[in-house]
Parts: C-alpha cells; sequence; structure tokens
C-alpha cells in the first residue's frame, strides 16, 4: 500500500473515531486532544504528505495515548454555544469498549480477508489506558496496511515523563495545553506571567468553576531593586523596565479576580514571591491524576533551558518534590505576601 492511500485511510479512522464515536466537531476533538485544528484537517484531507509519511509511527503513537487519555481521564471543553463533557462515569462503564468494537467493525469491513488481524485486534485487552492506547495503535497500523509483528506495549516509566527539552519551541502552548486540560487545584508559578494574563483570562475562569488557582509571581518591588539579577534580558534598560511589566500582569490578573461572581473570587489566590526561584511551574492535581510543566530558570544568560512534562504517577517522586517546593515558597510569609 503507497504512503498516499495509507495517509488517506488514516484519515477517514480520525474523522470516523470523531465523528461516530465522540459525535463531535473538528475544531472541539483538536481541542479535547490539545491539537491544533489545522493538524486534524491534514490528518482527515490526508495532506501530510512526505514528512508526515517518514515520522508516522511518531505522530501515530501521539494520537493513540491522546485517545486513550480522553477516554480514561475527564476532560472538559466549554465554548460559548455549548459546553462538551466526557464524564467518568462514562468512561469507567465501558467507553472504550465502545472505541474497541466501533474500530473492529469498520477495520472488518474494510478488511474482510484478513482474519488474523481480525482475530489480533479483537484479543488485545483495553482495561486501562495502557493497553487501550496499545490497541489503537495497533489498530491504525494494521488499518494503514503496517503489520505488526509484536504486541504493542505502552507501559510507562516510574517517571513519566512525556517530554524533556532544553529549547523554548512550543514552550506557551506546552503552559497552555496543562492549564486546558487541568482540574482541581491548580498551582503556577512565574516571573512576569504576561502570557498568562494577556492570553489565557478565559480559561482561568473556567478553572474556578470547578477547581482553585494559586498564583506565585515575582516580586515587582523586590525585582526593580534586584534587577541586575535578570542577565537572560540582554539589555539594562530591559531588567530595569521588568518591574513595570508584572506590575501589569498583576493589574490584569486582578481584574480577572473580581470579573468572577462573589462567591468564586476567593478560588483565585494571587501572592508575591521576592527571592531567586529557579522553577517555572504549571501544574495541577485532582486526586490521582496530575500533570506539571517544568522549567528551570538559571538566570544564565542565554537562550537555552531545560524544560519537562511529566504526570503524576504513583511512586513519581520527582512530581512530588517540585510541588513541595513550590508550596514550601508559597507558605513562607518572609518571602511571600498576598496581593
Amino acid at each position: 500500500m503507497d504512503n498516499q492511500n495509507s495517509n488517506m485511510q488514516l484519515g477517514k479512522v480520525i474523522k470516523f473515531i470523531r465523528t461516530e464515536i465522540f459525535g463531535i466537531s473538528l475544531l472541539d476533538f483538536g481541542e479535547l486532544m490539545n491539537m491544533s485544528f489545522s493538524a486534524l484537517q491534514r490528518y482527515e484531507n490526508g495532506d501530510f504528505g512526505k514528512k508526515f509519511s517518514n515520522n508516522k509511527y511518531i505522530k501515530l503513537r501521539d494520537i493513540s495515548e491522546k485517545l486513550s487519555s480522553v477516554v480514561f481521564d475527564e476532560y472538559k471543553i466549554v465554548r460559548k454555544s455549548k459546553n462538551f463533557y466526557i464524564s467518568n462515569d462514562v468512561t469507567k462503564i465501558g467507553f472504550n469498549k465502545k472505541i474497541k468494537n466501533e474500530l473492529g467493525i469498520l477495520y472488518s469491513s474494510s478488511n474482510l480477508s484478513c482474519k488474523e488481524n481480525i482475530d489480533k485486534l479483537k484479543n488485545m485487552d483495553v482495561s486501562d489506558k495502557d493497553s487501550l492506547t496499545g490497541f489503537i495503535y495497533t489498530f491504525f497500523l494494521l488499518y494503514a496496511g503496517i503489520e505488526v509483528i509484536e504486541d504493542v506495549v505502552f507501559k510507562k516509566s516510574s517517571s513519566d515523563f512525556i517530554k524533556i527539552v532544553d529549547t523554548g519551541k512550543d514552550r506557551i502552548s506546552d503552559y497552555k495545553s496543562c492549564l486546558m486540560e487541568a482540574k482541581g487545584e491548580c498551582f503556577i508559578t512565574g516571573t512576569s506571567m504576561v502570557h498568562l494574563s494577556e492570553d489565557s483570562a478565559d480559561i482561568l475562569v473556567d478553572k474556578v468553576k470547578f477547581g482553585c488557582v494559586k498564583l506565585l509571581i515575582l516580586d515587582p518591588d523586590w525585582i526593580e531593586k534586584h534587577n541586575e539579577i535578570l542577565t537572560f534580558l540582554d539589555c539594562e534598560e530591559d531588567r530595569k523596565q521588568f518591574s513595570y511589566e508584572i506590575k501589569n500582569s498583576i493589574r490584569k490578573l486582578k481584574a480577572i479576580k473580581r470579573s468572577l461572581p462573589e462567591g468564586l473570587q476567593n478560588r483565585i489566590d494571587i501572592r508575591t514571591y521576592s527571592t531567586i526561584f529557579p522553577y517555572i511551574v504549571s501544574g495541577y492535581e485532582n486526586k490521582e491524576c496530575g500533570k506539571m510543566v517544568v522549567e528551570i530558570t538559571d538566570y544564565v544568560p542565554e537562550r537555552f533551558r531545560p524544560r519537562f512534562v511529566l504526570h503524576k504517577n504513583k511512586g513519581n517522586d520527582l512530581y512530588d518534590i517540585i510541588k513541595r517546593k513550590v508550596y514550601s515558597l508559597w507558605n513562607n510569609t518572609r518571602l511571600t505576601k498576598e496581593v
């Protein structure tokens, strides 16, 4: 089977999952999986070309993991015209079985002579997220005409890293994606929080309806006195003016808080800190679920900063260590104060 036919068939599968199983628009499906509308449109149009063909395994694995996460974790999309929910009740009472059954029927109808492959799909377990991910990934490969020699196993490591980089690529989208899927207790640290206060106001408003948001931002008065430490800014004048950028963000964040109904205003808590804190963190925790984007701000005058994304997982010491560090500063009344 040539690459063009493979891409077109995979597009049909993506569209089938979106329309027949989830029954939602391309835009909503994109937000549900934290993927762009244009990327999914290119899947459905079979329009990735040579670059996609060379990296199909990576992309298919990524989509498989996102789909299984949608099924096993609670997600919510809020739009002006409607609300879309996949509740825990639905996911726990066999929604994963529905995906397996519907995809199995689709594969069977287009591969009537491939009994061995059909049996392989039927016999795969979908009782947990890793197993369902393996099933969807295997399905994609078989549907595209790519033979699967061994069972595909998606077993998470104890650290459960999703991403490790040292460049600024996708930096803002990593933070925003984490905030969009956040639920329960959200904790965010930063220096100026410009992107949060300007681009994510609507997301913050949504989060406090079902949880709380704790924002820890650099104290503008303190950094005005100690602006020489901002060595990641090349220009001395920019370092001197940086405190005004923070003050502007605080003003906008306070305005977001005031805009909330009175009963929800106390769910946004803003504090400033007066020290060098090397972690920029966007994270959340909701019972057993959690995720965290962490960037090491080392104040070295260069653009390369370590950044990693990880899930909360049983035995995941790093997630707990960093969260404890964030809250040790949050609760330190000598270094922090409420806004």
